[in-house]
């Protein structure tokens, strides 16, 4: 892993705040997906902003021109220029982060992100399940080991691509957050899987 990518993550984790319970609900049918072929263009509101494609997440999506990307070990990392003050000494910059975990069991989605978590920490998971475009998403604060960040998991038949924005918390804003949250929703909006 590059050593920019390696200290961003150190600092996301070393720097995290306390996450809240977000509402709690199921949907037991899987979504369909429809990818779009790698050709296509992933088009998106904003007319400034960059398209990114992996081959290795077989994805697409859009993000603002201002950010920086960096790509290593089957993980995205985009930064925003913007920062955001934790401390009266320190500041973090806000950023989105792009992985997946696989699911060829095809278990059901609280299995996967929960296990090897204590009996007490799975009983608190909680998440929301949400349609966004095609897919079927599941978005949830409460995952320990992400503490501090927001996180939307797309179904994806034999995994789970996860994309995360932190820091964030909605019990507590902090500032800057409404604003990165609605450039995350934007770009959640323009993904699409590749099969």
């Amino acid at each position: 892993m590059n050593q920019p990518l390696a200290t961003a993550i150190q600092l996301f984790l070393g720097s995290l705040v306390a996450c809240s319970v977000a509402a709690c609900s199921t949907v037991t049918q899987p979504a369909q997906t429809s990818p779009l072929p790698p050709t296509e263009t992933v088009y998106s509101a904003t007319p400034d902003w960059k398209q990114y494609s992996s081959d290795s997440l077989r994805l697409t999506f859009a993000y603002p021109a201002n950010w920086t990307v960096q790509e290593a070990d089957n993980f995205i990392y985009l930064s925003s220029p913007d920062r955001a003050g934790f401390e009266a000494d320190s500041e973090l910059a806000y950023f989105v982060f792009i992985g997946e975990r696989p699911n060829p069991e095809r278990r059901p989605f609280s299995e996967i992100v929960t296990e090897g978590l204590s009996e007490e920490l799975k009983q608190a998971f909680r998440f929301t399940s949400v349609q966004i475009g095609d897919y079927l998403t599941y978005q949830t604060e409460s995952l320990p080991s992400r503490a501090g960040a927001l996180e939307v998991f797309f179904e994806d038949g034999d995994r789970y691509v996860e994309f995360g924005l932190a820091p964030y918390d909605s019990q507590n804003p902090i500032i800057g957050q409404d604003r990165h949250a609605k450039l995350f929703e934007e770009l959640l909006t323009t993904v699409r899987l590749i099969k």
